[in-house]
C-alpha cells in the first residue's frame, strides 16, 4: 500500500480528525514517519516510482497473536452468492481455523475474524481495526463458536468470479475492500450493499491490489457498468475507489450527495464519458483521480468549489472563455490547496487574459509542477506569459494527455 493511500483510509476512519481539517494529511505523515522510525512499517518496493509499505514480520506475528485465530468456511454458490456475516455455523461448513498461541495454556475468547473460500471467491472478515489477513489450516472449529458485528469486510474474488449479490447482517460494516483482476459487479449487488451498508466509510472496488494493476494492456479491470442510484444512501463514505472499472459509462449524480466525502478515485474509468453536474457539492473532497479516464470530453464547471482539493491529477481546462457549464481557466481561483502536481488539458484557440490573471497561480504555494497539453492554435510562450507563473512553480508543455 502506498504512503498517501493508507493516509487516506486513515482519514476515512477518523484516526486524523483536528479542530482544523487542514492538517489531517500533516498529521497522517507524522504518524507515518513514526511507524517508519519504529519499523513498524517497512518499504517494500518501488513500482514506477511508486513506494509500498508493509507491515513489519514481528508487528504482523504479534497482531496474529492478539486476534488468534482465522475461521475459514466453504461457498458452494457464487452465481447467486449471499453472504451471512453473523449467523452460526455447522462443523461440516467449517473447514479450519487456525490458533496462533503456541504454549499449552486455554486460548482466550477468540475475537472474530472469518474468512469464506472456494475456487473463486474468499472473504476476510475482521471485527478488529484495521483488519487483517492471517494464514490458515487448522482442526475443525466448534459448532456454536459465536459470530459477532463484522465491521471491515475483504473479499478475494478470482477473475471472471461475480462479485456477492447480497451480504446478510453487513449493518455495521465501516470498511469494505474487493481484491481482484476481473470481476462482474451488478447493479444489483451495489443497490442491495448500499441499503444494508449505511455505516461505510471506505468502499473500494477497484478490485486490484494497487490501481496501477487495473487497467493498461494486460490489465483486466472489472465489470461494473452503472452505479447504483442508491450510492447516496452511503452519508458516512469518505472513500471511494471504481478505479479499473472500464465499462462504467456515467456516475449517478446522487453520488453528489455523499458530502463526507473525501476520496474519489476513478483512474482507468476509460468509458467514463462525463463526472457529475453537481460535484461542486462534495464540498470535503480533497482526492480526485482520474488518471485514463480517456472518454471524459470536459469537466464540470463545479470543481472549481471544491476548495478542500489537495490532489486533482487531471483536469480538461477552457482557456478562451469563463464557460458557464465547463471548467475554465478562472475556475482555480480557490484551489489553493492544490498539492504536487497537476496535468491539464488547455482548450481553445485563444487566451483570456482575464481568465489567466483569476487562476491565481501565486496563491497556489503547494503545488510543484503543472503539466500542460495544448489542444488549439495557442503559443507555448503565450501561455507563460497570461499565467503568469511564480518562479517557484514548474510549468512543463507535454504533447500526450495522459
Amino acid at each position: 500500500m502506498s504512503r498517501t493511500l493508507l493516509v487516506q483510509h486513515w482519514m476515512a476512519h477518523g484516526y486524523l480528525n483536528s479542530s482544523d481539517d487542514s492538517e489531517m494529511e500533516v498529521k497522517g505523515e507524522a504518524y507515518f514517519k513514526c511507524l517508519v522510525a519504529h519499523s513498524f512499517l517497512q518499504d517494500f518496493c518501488r513500482n514506477g516510482g511508486i513506494h509500498t509499505w508493509k507491515m513489519h514480520n514481528i508487528v504482523h506475528d504479534f497482531l496474529r497473536f492478539l486476534f488468534q485465530s482465522e475461521l475459514m468456511t466453504e461457498i458452494r454458490s457464487v452465481e447467486h452468492m449471499v453472504l451471512d456475516l453473523t449467523s452460526a455455523m455447522t462443523s461440516k461448513e467449517v473447514k479450519s481455523i487456525k490458533c496462533v498461541i503456541r504454549d499449552s495454556a486455554p486460548a482466550p475468547a477468540p475475537k472474530q475474524m472469518k474468512t469464506l473460500f472456494d475456487s473463486g471467491t474468499s472473504i476476510l472478515a475482521s471485527s478488529c481495526d484495521p483488519p487483517l489477513i492471517l494464514d490458515s489450516s487448522c482442526p475443525p472449529l466448534p459448532s456454536d463458536f459465536p459470530l459477532i458485528s463484522i465491521r471491515h469486510l475483504m473479499v478475494m474474488i478470482a477473475q471472471g468470479v461475480g462479485f456477492p449479490v447480497d451480504i446478510s447482517s453487513a449493518e455495521k460494516l465501516r470498511t469494505l475492500v474487493a481484491v481482484s483482476q476481473g470481476c462482474l459487479i451488478t447493479s444489483r449487488a451495489l443497490s442491495n450493499l448500499c441499503k444494508q451498508s449505511k455505516h461505510l466509510r471506505l468502499l473500494d472496488l477497484s478490485l486490484s491490489s494497487g490501481w496501477h494493476n487495473c487497467f493498461g494492456p494486460c490489465g483486466q479491470g472489472n465489470v461494473l457498468r452503472k452505479f447504483p442510484e442508491e450510492i447516496y444512501e452511503l452519508k458516512n463514505l469518505k472513500f471511494l475507489s471504481l478505479a479499473g472499472s472500464k465499462e462504467l459509462k456515467i456516475l449517478s449524480e446522487t453520488l453528489c450527495g455523499l458530502y463526507d466525502l473525501q476520496s474519489l478515485d476513478l483512474t482507468g474509468c476509460s468509458s467514463l464519458t462525463k463526472l457529475p453536474d453537481g460535484i461542486g457539492k462534495l464540498m470535503r473532497l480533497r482526492y480526485l483521480y482520474t488518471w485514463y479516464c480517456c472518454s471524459i470530453t470536459f469537466y464540470p464547471k463545479g470543481i472549481g468549489c471544491l476548495t478542500s482539493l489537495r490532489e486533482l491529477t487531471n483536469v480538461i481546462v477552457r482557456f478562451d472563455q469563463n464557460d458557464a457549464k465547463e471548467f475554465s481557466l478562472g475556475d482555480f481561483e480557490e484551489l489553493n490547496h492544490l498539492c504536487g502536481d497537476v496535468h491539464v488539458k488547455l482548450v481553445g484557440n485563444a487566451i483570456d487574459a482575464d481568465e489567466a490573471i483569476r487562476a491565481n497561480l501565486s496563491n497556489k504555494k503547494s503545488l510543484n509542477n503543472v503539466r500542460i497539453n495544448l489542444d488549439g492554435d495557442i503559443k507555448e510562450d503565450d501561455v507563460i506569459k497570461a499565467l503568469k507563473p511564480p518562479s517557484e512553480l514548474k510549468i512543463e508543455f507535454i504533447g500526450g494527455w495522459f
